[in-house]
């Protein structure tokens, strides 16, 4: 795409080949010096990973009664593709500016990565580079990412040390991206798309806001294929007294929300997201 460029990723699509590893980041520079200098640019990955092939996990969940009994296959993370405690630290010479790239790659583990001793500055999230934010740790869902400016400390006390933790759908015949792009005019026809998928079809240009709602036990990642959007709204949606949680408020987002591909949508919560349909 022109002038798109980020911190990306790649999988595969067709029977759930991201689910056993098909994926790799992709990184896209941009031709124009960056807005915001630094020394060096890092990568980081988070993955989860099964013993098991998914089709065999997925056998395995069709066959309970109930999701919350899912103990045999509990993920391992790995950082890198390392096992998390074999993947070697990050390497600070003191009093250089750094931009670390973090991608989540996993299915359904999230993660939370900090350096202690530091602070770290947001400055792209989901490809979309955004207004500077200092903050102390991130919070990722599955395929998000960020990029943020790391200063490191003229002390090595610290520089070498970093935390993270982690904490169904109906496949259609045809993928719907093979189907929009060989129907032709009947593309603009949602009923070609097959009932399971819900298909839309947006007019051109049109702004568009989804209300997305959360009623299980378990958070989930919404990702957009070819569209960026912005988290309007946020707030309960649920019982949420299963769940060891406080009651979450309701709360509109200040004048210039992010940007973003991949959002987060908690259990028990709803989002409110806003784009333009303009991607033809």
């Amino acid at each position: 795409t022109n002038n798109q460029f980020g911190t990306f990723w790649i999988h595969g699509h067709t029977r759930h080949q991201e689910a056993d590893g098909f994926y790799t980041p992709l990184i896209i520079h941009s031709r124009k010096q960056p807005v915001i200098v630094y020394d060096e640019e890092l990568l980081m990955t988070f993955e989860d990973w099964y013993t098991g092939e998914f089709y065999v996990r997925q056998a395995y969940i069709d066959s309970l009664n109930d999701a919350r009994t899912l103990t045999p296959y509990y993920s391992k993370a790995l950082i890198n593709g390392y096992d998390g405690n074999k993947t070697a630290p990050i390497t600070f010479v003191p009093g250089k500016r750094y931009r670390l790239r973090i991608i989540c790659m996993s299915i359904n583990n999230w993660f939370k990565f900090r350096i202690p001793g530091h602070r770290m500055t947001v400055i792209e999230a989901d490809g979309v580079e955004s207004m500077p934010l200092e903050v102390d740790g991130l919070s990722m869902g599955p395929g998000q990412r960020y990029s943020v400016i790391v200063t490191a400390h003229d002390l090595a006390d610290f520089n070498y040390i970093y935390n993270v933790t982690s904490s169904l759908y109906k496949s259609v015949l045809v993928p719907t991206l093979y189907t929009a792009l060989s129907m032709g005019e009947l593309a603009k026809n949602s009923s070609v798309y097959g009932p399971q998928t819900n298909a839309y079809v947006l007019k051109h240009l049109e702004v568009v806001e989804i209300v997305i709602n959360n009623p299980a036990i378990e958070d989930h990642t919404f990702h957009f294929h070819g569209h960026n959007v912005q988290v309007i709204e946020t707030g309960p949606f649920g019982n949420s007294s299963t769940i060891d949680r406080e009651p979450v408020p309701r709360i509109l987002s200040g004048p210039w929300p992010m940007w973003r591909d991949t959002v987060q949508v908690r259990a028990f919560e709803f989002i409110r997201v806003r784009f333009r349909a303009d991607n033809p």
